[in-house]
């Protein structure tokens, strides 16, 4: 679709975001700059997406089929048309489609896991011609570090393979809100949110390369997409369970806001995208937030990063993180002093 000359990728997308504008939903009013492309790629076309399900024992069999048909079923929707906007020039994340669902007992790798092992349990599932992300989601036995401390999930690679982890929050309180749940049950609803948080941001992410805000990685720059919407719910409906803002598949969730890339047609914020259904709650039932508002969770004080450094493995090199750059520019720097080098000129040096 053309307007004013500018070519938009996804006139679904667009359609949906005027129809925010004009009142027909509801959007956060954010003051925040673009994640801009830094040249790396995405996952572009359609992306099989292999569940792990690591220490759940019986109860794999009631919470595999809930998020087996999450991610066979965002695809279609308007939340995820969002995600198109973020492509590499070249390609455009189209949808995610469900791939392997795999259980593995707790006695694989033990209890108390950490990012080496998170990735050993995710290469567990086969790769499917094409683009894969494979996501470990653990039971409630399981203790991940930092687990409830800096994330309450995260997505990471490995040479070419992209992974990632969402916990499950029975044993780590800090990454609960009552009031994000499925079906009255907090802890399977925040992990959906964290979900799809994840799917989005490790597509249009994959490498660390591809989309990010402009700054350094801190609380209010240099995030990634749904970063910067982080535990932020928009369009706030209600059924006979609480509150939800999507709807697919026969069932209602409660997902945290995307960004919305402007394009230079629209403005840029974070958005829900789904337009209100008039719903009420079952009597006696007290539902919090209240219909149509913007929930701002208290979980966003305490995480706001949920990228995971890679793991060093034979024949990669980890992307160096700024600190390492800035402290072997110094080295250098000091080096040149040393050694009565010419001084450049006209370096202009800026942070934001």
């Amino acid at each position: 679709m053309m307007i004013d000359g500018k070519q938009i990728e996804n006139p679904a997308s667009l359609i949906v975001a005027i129809s925010l504008l004009m009142g027909l939903g509801s959007a956060s009013n954010e003051v925040a700059a673009d994640p801009i492309y830094n040249g790396g790629p995405v996952l572009g076309g359609m992306t099989t997406v292999n569940l792990i399900y690591y220490g759940w024992g019986s109860q794999v069999t009631t919470v595999q089929p809930i998020f087996n048909n999450f991610i066979s079923g965002i695809s279609g929707t308007n939340w995820w048309g969002i995600t198109r906007f973020y492509s590499d020039r070249a390609n455009s994340p189209l949808g995610v489609q469900l791939g392997q669902s795999i259980a593995l007992d707790a006695s694989t790798y033990g209890t108390s896991l950490n990012q080496s092992t998170i990735s050993s349990i995710a290469r567990n599932s086969p790769q499917a011609q094409g683009n894969n992300l494979n996501l470990v989601l653990t039971g409630p036995s399981i203790s991940v570090a930092n687990f409830g401390v800096t994330s309450c999930g995260w997505h990471a690679y490995s040479g070419s393979f992209v992974y990632g982890f969402v916990g499950n929050a029975q044993n780590a309180p800090t990454c609960i809100d009552n009031l994000v749940q499925f079906r009255g049950d907090p802890i399977v609803g925040g992990m959906l949110s964290v979900i799809a948080h994840e799917l989005t941001e490790a597509i249009s992410d994959p490498y660390l390369s591809a989309w990010k805000e402009p700054g350094p990685q801190t609380a209010t720059s240099g995030r990634e997409n749904a970063d910067m919407c982080a535990w932020k719910y928009s369009g706030i409906q209600h059924d006979s369970f609480g509150a939800f803002n999507q709807s697919f598949g026969g069932q209602n969730y409660l997902i945290q806001d995307n960004w919305l890339l402007g394009q230079g047609i629209i403005p840029s914020f974070c958005s829900f995208t789904e337009l209100p259904k008039t719903t009420f709650c079952r009597p006696g039932l007290q539902c919090k937030p209240d219909f149509g508002e913007t929930y701002d969770s208290p979980l966003a004080q305490r995480f706001q990063s949920d990228i995971e450094e890679p793991e060093p493995e034979q024949g990669t090199v980890p992307e160096p993180s700024m600190l390492t750059l800035l402290g072997v520019g110094l080295m250098c720097l000091c080096f040149a002093h040393r050694m009565n080098l010419p001084k450049s000129r006209n370096i202009n040096m800026t942070s934001s």
